[in-house]
């Protein structure tokens, strides 16, 4: 009985100075050495490769955020591959966590949009939260290169409207988890919003609007926003 009780003294004493001396964040990092993401845009090389377009929140040596976006535009043979070559360009990491959508071009999206995110299912910075876009303009890029009317950084405007979505019924309310959820349980047929370019105050921002359908990770056809309504 003695025994069990120096035992348990002992655990107590271990885990009190183990409070003490373990303290702090091990894999901590400085927001200066990163690059923020905001959102990113993924489209298709004539060649097969991605390109892809990221949003970053521009912070400056000071800390201090600036609400102008900058974009670091990247390839490679898979996302994985183009988010790391980024990182030769911008001369940061990529940090993903912050990342409010994800816009994909319909041409990728026809071929198979599980093969080009697949990253975004695997990578443990990603936000299953994270809100996909079918680009209805020739390219994805073209989407967070336009202009928001509230918000400087086109994606936080996207993620805006997306939460938004109860009050118009014009596009799904679709995150990430449970896009990837319907492919592969199957249960559900798997639906994006879509979005495009309009004329708004002589500026192209983006709006939201109408239902990409998709069936086996291809997406086969559109419903516009009556029909989605």
């Amino acid at each position: 009985m003695k025994l069990r009780k120096n035992r348990a003294v002992l655990f107590i004493m271990m885990l009190i100075c183990s409070c003490i001396v373990f303290t702090g964040c091990w894999n901590y990092r400085e927001v200066e050495s990163l690059a923020i993401a905001a959102g990113a845009a993924v489209d298709r090389n004539e060649d097969g490769t991605i390109h892809i377009t990221i949003e970053v929140v521009n912070i400056g040596g000071d800390g201090q955020v600036s609400y102008e976006p900058v974009y670091i535009e990247s390839d490679g043979e898979t996302f994985f591959e183009a988010v790391r070559s980024a990182i030769s360009k911008e001369g940061k990491k990529i940090y993903w966590s912050h990342a409010k959508v994800i816009v994909i071009s319909e041409e990728i999206a026809r071929v198979d949009i599980v093969k080009y995110l697949d990253f975004l299912f695997r990578d443990a910075e990603a936000r299953e939260d994270t809100w996909l876009l079918i680009s209805t303009e020739k390219t994805a890029g073209e989407i967070l290169r336009g202009k928001g009317l509230l918000k400087p950084i086109v994606s936080f405007q996207l993620d805006d409207t997306m939460r938004s979505q109860k009050a118009t019924s014009r596009f799904p309310f679709i995150e990430l988890f449970e896009f990837f959820d319907r492919l592969f349980y199957k249960q559900v047929s798997p639906v994006l919003p879509m979005v495009r370019l309009v004329e708004q105050h002589g500026l192209k921002t983006p709006q939201v609007g109408g239902t990409a359908i998709f069936k086996d990770g291809k997406m086969i056809g559109t419903l516009d926003e009556n029909h989605t309504m």
